[in-house]
């Protein structure tokens, strides 16, 4: 989701100058153009994120091939497919064996295995055939639903974890009848659900297929051209993006499991008070009898 786009690889180990692009650069200085809108008049996006991002950079841009890194990176990903598939369907066929016992913990298991699977075929699956393909060759249309589904299987995992969270902080420090806390861990997994596919809409608006100027045939999906149309609005989805999928799950989980702690620590030490006092009330007894 959201991965860098490998265009950023195209100033790496080139010895001819580009003397159009740094003089492009150098008049768009001099007219005072200092954000990335206003330069895309006189740049490409390619062109200028290539510029912005290796200003010292004079060589001219080639098209990114197969590499080294490349080969790292889908060696990785395919031993984390290899071992997520089968874990995974383990757990999601202990689960639909213990289906008659209707326990909230298995139904969140469920939702959770269903998430993780579809991290796994989607975005890892489609990352590793990225990498083998270097370009991207599905059209605009599966660039945006792709990143679409990408950030829904990310955003459904991270809902799901808060869910389980708040699901076990409510259980331990706030008990309920069990029909009114399957009741509502049903209402929780709805709304987890509904958020993530709500939150990932803006991909199917952010994403778009571009190529550079230097090469028109090699496509990417990238969102730099949404990046240079309304800066702050990219910076302000990705910080929204940030704090959503990672920031907030986070502080969830901890404040909850933190609670839980804390409610387990004090009934333990209450029992423990109680124990030795009931010690302390019937120890002349026993001294008497003995």
């Amino acid at each position: 989701m959201m991965r860098a786009t490998l265009v950023s690889s195209a100033v790496s180990d080139s010895t001819l100058l580009h003397e159009d692009y740094e003089t492009r650069l150098n008049d768009t200085v001099s007219e005072g153009l200092s954000t990335p809108t206003t330069a895309a008049m006189n740049f490409t996006v390619v062109e200028f994120y290539i510029l912005s991002t290796f200003p010292s950079s004079t060589a001219l841009p080639k098209t990114p091939t197969f590499e080294l890194a490349y080969l790292i990176r889908i060696i990785t990903l395919s031993t984390i497919l290899a071992l997520s598939v089968p874990l995974n369907f383990i757990v999601l066929w202990t689960v639909w064996r213990q289906r008659r016992r209707k326990s909230r913990v298995n139904l969140l298991v469920l939702h959770l295995t269903v998430a993780d699977l579809l991290i796994t075929f989607v975005n890892i699956s489609t990352d590793v055939i990225w990498f083998c393909t270097v370009a991207w060759l599905a059209g605009n249309t599966m660039c945006k639903l792709i990143m679409f589904t990408q950030t829904f299987a990310m955003y459904a995992s991270s809902f799901v974890l808060i869910v389980i969270s708040i699901d076990r902080y409510a259980a331990i420090v706030h008990p309920l009848s069990v029909r009114e806390a399957d009741r509502r861990c049903k209402i929780m997994l709805r709304v987890a659900w509904t958020s993530a596919a709500v939150c990932s809409i803006p991909q199917l608006v952010v994403h778009e297929l571009m190529s550079p100027d230097f090469n028109p045939t090699f496509y990417q999906c990238v969102d730099y051209g949404f990046k240079t149309k309304y800066f702050k609005l990219w910076w302000m989805y990705h910080i929204f993006v940030t704090l959503i999928m990672y920031v907030v799950p986070l502080a969830t989980i901890f404040a909850c499991y933190s609670a839980i702690v804390c409610k387990i620590c004090r009934r333990t030490k209450a029992r423990s008070t109680i124990n030795w006092t009931s010690t302390a009330k019937t120890f002349p007894a026993i001294i008497l009898k003995c």
